[in-house]
């Protein structure tokens, strides 16, 4: 990177993340300013004045977070700090990580927050309300709400005992008995297919979606949750 100003010229190799405001408060600063020196470290630029007032401009306080996403092969999302979805102070938000670990360590790295961010159905910007995060989503019933189960993988013998056996002793025709093996049987075969870190959904007893248990996104009826970097 390259920063003149006047007879005052900078010359460093520069992170490609960067944002602009970096350069322009540099600037900013070399106008307002008589320089004594100008030192440049691995991880910042330090300017100090004629009277010894020193400034430093800190790399990873001017991070723009769409370039490190397309850095990083990953993705981002504009956020606002309106609840009702509706434009408030646009911010870039890193998303597309495959594990909160990754999403830890990125953070870490650019000193960033992992956080989780909310939008719904039609609208084209993600809610953030700074709700920092400390691990992934943990699906459970309570996360849809009534009338849904989770059941984790399970052995046949198991999953009779406790999903079939209880249900048939209060049926009294074979109509009804035949129907409810059917549907479970639709059942079972979801959660043999299932991954050892997958969940099975039910809603009134019956498959509803096989998702990952602990997963970095997730959704529901018109809403979606996600967590990113910011």
């Amino acid at each position: 990177m390259k920063i003149v100003n006047g007879i005052t010229e900078i010359v460093f190799n520069s992170p490609s993340y960067l944002n602009d405001d970096f350069e322009q408060e540099i600037i900013d600063f070399l106008e307002l300013n008589e320089i004594d020196t100008i030192e440049v470290g691995d991880d910042r630029v330090v300017i100090t004045d004629n009277e010894g007032y020193e400034e430093e401009f800190i790399f990873n306080d001017y991070v723009d977070t769409r370039a490190v996403s397309l850095e990083k092969g990953l993705d981002y999302v504009e956020t606002t700090a309106n609840a009702n979805g509706y434009p408030s102070g646009i911010v870039n938000a890193i998303i597309g990580f495959e594990t909160f670990e990754e999403a830890k360590a990125l953070a870490s790295q650019f000193d960033l927050t992992v956080e989780t961010f909310s939008t719904r159905d039609g609208w084209s910007l993600w809610v953030r309300n700074n709700n920092k995060t400390y691990e992934p989503f943990k699906i459970t019933s309570e996360s849809y709400g009534d009338n849904y189960d989770v059941i984790n993988k399970m052995d046949e013998d198991d999953f009779i005992v406790e999903h079939v056996k209880p249900l048939l002793e209060d049926l009294t025709e074979f109509d009804s008995i035949n129907g409810l093996l059917e549907q479970k049987e639709i059942l079972w075969e979801a959660i043999k297919a299932m991954d050892d870190d997958e969940v099975v959904v039910t809603l009134y007893g019956e498959h509803f979606e096989t998702v990952k248990e602990t997963p970095m996104s997730w959704s529901h009826d018109t809403r979606h949750y996600i967590i990113g970097v910011i």
